[in-house]
């Protein structure tokens, strides 16, 4: 017959011993939730001493009013900006300068561009780039330039396919 004994625990807040309740590995540090949360230090904000450090030295308020301007006041625009800057290493205003570069036109089969959020809902203009090391952004095109007609083709395959535009073929002489 095995006999289990349960050892005794001192929790680091309070000074009570008591019994582990869970089985895991680690020895636990605390009796309750409630002492464990009153052992966690909080930092005073710099802004105001009387409200708890949220992020920078700042409380959520004023760390909010401070960096996320434009989160608050347009989510979709701010995630946007994000994206073309991790995705592509552009900025909003980059884009909008190809956009005028290239006079709203799809550089490949020079159809209408749309910017973000344009009128009647089509998709903005698709960032073409680079997906090799160098990560070159060339321009911007419509989306079905982007997923076919770029997208698909390498150097090799638009060369062969520029020489069998070029073939003098014709297979009703056959």
């Amino acid at each position: 017959m095995i006999i289990r004994t349960k050892t005794l625990h001192t929790c680091a807040h309070c000074g009570k011993e008591f019994r582990r309740a869970n089985r895991k590995n680690d020895p636990p540090k605390f009796c309750a939730l409630a002492c464990s949360n009153a052992y966690k230090t909080v930092q005073p904000s710099r802004c105001h001493p009387d409200k708890p450090n949220h992020a920078l030295g700042l409380c959520i308020s004023c760390y909010y009013r401070r960096y996320n301007t434009t989160l608050r006041d347009d989510p979709s625009k701010y995630r946007r900006e994000l994206r073309l800057r991790k995705e592509y290493g552009i900025t909003q205003v980059q884009w909008d300068k190809m956009y005028e570069v290239q006079e709203g036109k799809c550089s490949i089969c020079l159809g209408r561009l749309h910017k973000f959020r344009g009128i009647g809902g089509h998709r903005a203009a698709a960032v073409d780039h680079d997906h090799g090391p160098s990560k070159r952004v060339r321009g911007l095109v419509c989306h079905v330039c982007n997923r076919s007609r770029v997208g698909k083709n390498t150097v090799e395959t638009a060369k062969r396919l520029l020489a069998y535009l070029l073939l003098d073929f014709d297979g009703r002489n056959l």
